[in-house]
């Protein structure tokens, strides 16, 4: 447990993680960039906002939407999908982060993102309602794009 924890935050800080592709609902391809809008340290002129782990090119968007009820508002295309992994194979993504509005209470569309993804060899996974079920996006985002990225290698380990 040390060593995988170790491991796992040499990675993060050294930035040495797995070329990691993110898949959203179509609309929310910039939450992860921009973040939350507050300023914690507001008097701190050497403050910095977060790095981002994945660019924005690297981030691809999805047809499906589901409402905060859970109710089904666009069906998951799976034509979507297809050219989503198959952008990301053309880029040579090691990991995929997965995370769709709302995906929180009712994972069906994440679970269903991962199935197809899942049959890709060598790319790792994660999804986000099985890594934080919050219904904040951008933590959520975040915390799966961090799991994606040193999940590679803290798996080898």
């Amino acid at each position: 447990m040390i060593h995988g924890s170790t491991t796992a935050i040499n990675t993060l800080i050294e930035r040495k993680g797995a070329k990691t592709g993110l898949v959203v609902t179509r609309g929310t391809r910039d939450v992860y960039i921009i973040g939350r809008g507050n300023r914690p340290e507001s008097y701190n002129l050497f403050f910095h906002r977060h790095q981002p782990l994945v660019s924005r090119r690297m981030t691809l968007e999805i047809e499906e939407r589901l409402l905060a009820s859970g109710e089904v508002d666009t069906p998951l295309k799976k034509s979507s999908v297809a050219a989503a992994c198959k952008a990301l194979k053309a880029e040579g993504v090691e990991a995929v982060a997965v995370c769709f509005l709302h995906a929180y209470p009712i994972p069906s569309t994440s679970a269903s993102r991962g199935d197809d993804q899942k049959g890709d060899a060598g790319v790792y996974l994660s999804l986000s309602h099985d890594i934080l079920r919050e219904y904040r996006e951008f933590e959520r985002m975040s915390t799966t794009v961090v799991n994606a990225y040193i999940g590679r290698r803290s798996a080898a380990m």
